[in-house]
């Protein structure tokens, strides 16, 4: 026979809410409250943690993001790829987009690839301690280099 706590996760497992899942194995209302808080609070938690992981990706997507992508020049002529065709990272480094009329495009701008290795380099405090050595700083310099090879593997693995 299970304990209380046993069944309680397995409930969990199966996708029922931690305040039915604490009342289904015989906790109190009390104790099912708390626990439901608990978990709630945990959701908080892993959801900041996911958000921080989405803008640190957005950012190496941002920096290793390529005009080539998006136009192509033949003869002269800058052909502009439709924006329907390219997959959700890719456009998402796209800034602006200014129509010319007869659906031509004048102007595609990206966002600023500097800033985002900046806002990379903040974030992993590649500028924030002058009494680093220069190691410190290669190693955080690595860093950021294996972050915005990661999203370049991740642009190449979902072009195929």
């Amino acid at each position: 026979m299970l304990g209380k706590k046993q069944r309680f996760y397995r409930r969990l497992e199966n996708g029922e809410d931690p305040y039915s899942a604490a009342i289904g194995v015989g906790y109190s209302e009390k104790y099912a409250m708390q626990l439901k808080s608990r978990y709630d609070a945990k959701s908080r938690h892993r959801e900041k943690i996911f958000s921080q992981n989405d803008i640190i990706s957005s950012l190496a997507e941002i920096a290793v993001a390529d005009i080539s992508d998006f136009v192509t020049v033949k003869d002269g002529v800058v052909i502009v790829r439709d924006i329907d065709d390219l997959p959700p990272e890719k456009r998402r480094v796209v800034a602006l987009i200014k129509g010319a009329g007869g659906g031509k495009c004048a102007e595609i701008r990206l966002y600023d690839k500097m800033k985002a290795l900046e806002l990379l380099g903040k974030f992993i405090e590649l500028y924030q301690n002058k009494h680093d050595t220069e190691n410190d700083m290669l190693r955080k310099l690595d860093d950021v280099i294996a972050a915005v090879e990661n999203a370049a593997e991740k642009d190449i693995s979902d072009d195929q």
